[in-house]
């Protein structure tokens, strides 16, 4: 019998794990999963009080992902899935001192006030510009290059900032969005590369379906604890890695908490943040303990706040807002929670998500969560109105909590995949290599797992 141990029990180490104890049929395996905190699924974790739904990260999940959508029907999470309420398509952005709807369609865009005229005209050249696809090229060089500079402060640092709280000027296109690379490499632009993929639909008779935001009914902690649950004693939880070691042709780990003392592995699996796993791979290898800690994190603090419905004086009939930079706001933006999904508050309650931090502002995550929660109340309270103290306030801090694929960042990987050539059995998963959302997490714990069941029926 062969043993694999994940450290890390978010999204990408619970899905490596629980593919992992499902391919015992055709490998004899013995799976552990290592995870320090009480709690399982790292930062997609949901707090549940008084009624009200309170995620500690990610807010949901798209349903255009077959490996999550499958995964969750079976874990029997199907019925429990909650998709977000009609209002949750509109969304705003804070622009020129004022929330303005942010365009659904060309046809909106060409109407809205955040573009200027010369602004609007400059789309029209897009079908026209001639397609370069350099090897790398930050966000925003792309999209001045193909839609003009107007775009970029108004729709593409906001849109960029509720994904990753980073710079569109230091952030990778490839590595980031390589859909929109794929299109100006294999079609020449976008336009050309939407029309062609929309008549390769048609021929293969798909209907054209924008993804659908979801989560579940008691949120998206269910998947996590689910898939908790599916590993049963494999799971081992506040159990924390003190040094790891090469044991003979695998790993040895001295741990401390409520598990065993130490634990042997044929293989293992790091699905940590990148910093967690340069500190424990540093005594193995400092190249490839280099190459992790050149990949930056970005802090985020996430206030969560409710009201009463008519001490709010904004109808929330959105998804919520991202901020533009130069607003003077120290908030990036705030989803309306209660808006989204339906059932995620009390009636009569709403939930606002505040979100703050980021590259920009690193310190408001290192906070006191006192200073953190003015901050975000004072602006919330200019731009919704807000009257009285929130009934229930909680603040969610993660210091070093995004990976940030800036300029380089495929060249960073290549050198932690070379590094890793140096030790057979070990694999890295997670948020801080290929995609930072929970779907990217699942493809890359499925993914990890093919890697380590390939890898050991090769060895016999």
């Amino acid at each position: 019998m062969k043993r694999v141990v994940v450290v890390g029990g978010g999204v990408a180490g619970l899905a490596a794990a629980h593919y992992l104890a499902a391919a015992r049929p055709r490998a004899d395996l013995d799976v552990r999963l290592i995870e320090a905190s009480p709690h399982p699924g790292g930062k997609t974790r949901t707090i549940r009080e008084g009624g009200c739904v309170l995620e500690w990260g990610p807010h949901g999940i798209l349903d255009n992902a077959p490996l999550t959508m499958d995964l969750i029907a079976e874990l029997g999470l199907s019925a429990r899935l909650l998709l977000s309420r009609d209002e949750a398509r509109r969304r705003h952005v804070l622009y020129a001192g004022r929330l303005q709807d942010v365009p659904a369609s060309p046809r909106g865009l060409l109407a809205s006030g955040l573009l200027p005229l010369s602004g609007k005209l400059r789309l029209f050249l897009e079908p026209f510009v001639r397609a370069r696809a350099p090897a790398e090229e930050s966000v925003a060089d792309f999209a001045a290059r193909r839609l003009g500079k107007a775009v970029i402060a108004p729709l593409l640092e906001p849109f960029v900032t509720g994904i990753y709280a980073g710079d569109v000027r230091a952030l990778s296109l490839r590595s980031c969005f390589p859909l929109l690379n794929e299109l100006e490499r294999d079609h020449g632009g976008l336009l050309r590369g939407m029309m062609a993929r929309a008549k390769q639909r048609k021929a293969r008779g798909e209907a054209r379906r924008l993804p659908a935001l979801c989560s579940f009914k008691s949120g998206l902690g269910e998947l996590t604890e689910a898939l908790m649950r599916s590993l049963g004693e494999s799971y081992l939880g506040e159990t924390r890695v003190r040094a790891l070691k090469r044991q003979g042709s695998g790993y040895f780990l001295e741990l401390t908490g409520k598990g065993p003392q130490s634990l042997a592995a044929d293989a293992l699996v790091l699905a940590l943040p990148v910093d967690a796993a340069r500190g424990l791979v540093e005594p193995l290898d400092a190249e490839l303990a280099a190459a992790l800690a050149a990949i930056p994190l970005a802090g985020i603090a996430v206030v969560c706040a409710t009201f009463p419905r008519e001490r709010v004086r904004h109808p929330l009939d959105s998804f919520g807002f991202l901020c533009a930079r130069g607003e003077g706001r120290r908030i990036l933006g705030c989803i309306f929670a209660s808006s989204v999904f339906s059932g995620h508050a009390p009636p009569g309650l709403v939930s606002l998500r505040a979100l703050l931090g980021g590259v920009f502002s690193p310190e408001i995550a290192r906070a006191p969560e006192e200073s953190i929660a003015g901050a975000a109340l004072a602006d919330l309270d200019d731009l919704l109105g807000l009257r009285g103290e929130p009934e229930r306030l909680r603040v969610f801090r993660h210091e070093r909590a995004l990976p940030q694929y800036n300029l380089g960042h495929a060249e960073r990987l290549a050198a932690i995949e070379r590094a890793l050539t140096r030790h057979p059995g070990l694999f890295l998963a997670g948020a801080g290599y290929s995609g930072v959302s929970v779907n990217d997490c699942v493809r890359s714990g499925r993914n990890t797992a093919e890697k380590v069941l390939c890898q050991l029926l090769a060895a016999g």
